[in-house]
């Protein structure tokens, strides 16, 4: 009976240690169990936390462009980001190449457009005359003139490719000599108005040349003293010009030009009629 109980105690001894070192043994192996299910499940929600900032980021860099189509925007729902990776997210929102190859306008215009409207062009140049044939008793007497200046206003509309426009100038020359043997002093001038129209070829949005025609009258003052004999004439006079010149445009509204005019003016009582080249500088504006 005391053996007995004696084997008893000592199995019971040995199951016990045996359960001991066990379960020692094994707890590493579900301790690295749990603590890898942890691990993954925080990997999960920190790839999870990182592509939703990567969709945020991307939602308002696409929104800060004004011509970003809504369409383009891809929204995830939560429950799928475990199943899609961050390059995929990036390649789902990274936006379509121009395929046309053509330059992209922030602000689209048309040609059209930016070649119509109405216009106003002040100017100023340089102008040289023909010689001016006084007609007097005992034969014709030839007046030389100096250069001079013109200047004045243009107002217009343009077309695309025609143009109408009325315009003010004024001319002066003075006289410089006579084919007398006398002192001779004076000047000429005038106040011109004509109405013209042409044509323009437009080159490219901001350089064209032109070219037209104009009729209108001037009103011609010749004032000059031979010795001591004042001599007056004023008359409103026909005239007519042809011009050509080239335009550039910097700005919408800007308009820089150079233009060359050849004008005919018509004779006066006692002086013969003229002819004038003239180059012309202008800076305007554009309505």
């Amino acid at each position: 009976m005391t053996r007995g109980l004696h084997w008893m105690y000592v199995s019971n001894y040995f199951l016990l240690r045996f359960w001991t070192v066990v379960c020692i043994c094994s707890s590493p192996l579900l301790l690295g169990n749990t603590t890898q299910s942890l691990d993954r499940e925080f990997d999960l929600q920190d790839l999870r936390r990182r592509l939703d900032k990567i969709e945020s980021g991307i939602i308002k860099f696409k929104a800060s462009f004004p011509n970003s189509t809504k369409s383009e925007t891809i929204s995830l729902p939560a429950n799928s980001l475990k199943q899609v990776s961050a390059s995929k997210v990036l390649k789902l929102n990274r936006k379509k190449p121009n395929i046309s190859g053509k330059r992209l306008h922030v602000f689209p215009s048309n040609e059209d457009d930016q070649l119509k409207g109405f216009y106003i062009l002040p100017f100023l140049g340089m102008q040289t005359s023909t010689s001016l044939d006084w007609n007097t008793f005992l034969g014709s007497v030839e007046l030389d003139l100096k250069n001079g200046l013109s200047t004045g206003l243009r107002f217009g509309y343009n077309w695309y490719n025609l143009f109408t426009e009325l315009e003010f100038s004024y001319l002066r020359n003075d006289i410089k000599g006579i084919n007398l043997p006398v002192v001779v002093r004076g000047k000429i001038d005038g106040f011109g108005y004509y109405f013209s129209s042409g044509g323009r070829i437009n080159f490219n949005d901001y350089i064209s040349g032109f070219a037209g025609i104009g009729v209108g009258g001037v009103n011609q003052q010749l004032d000059l003293s031979l010795d001591v004999i004042p001599i007056e004439q004023n008359d409103f006079l026909f005239g007519y010009q042809i011009f050509s010149g080239l335009e550039f445009r910097p700005l919408d509204s800007t308009s820089i030009g150079l233009r060359y005019r050849w004008l005919h003016i018509d004779e006066m009582d006692i002086f013969s009629s003229r002819d004038l080249h003239l180059i012309e500088l202008w800076l305007g504006y554009l309505f």
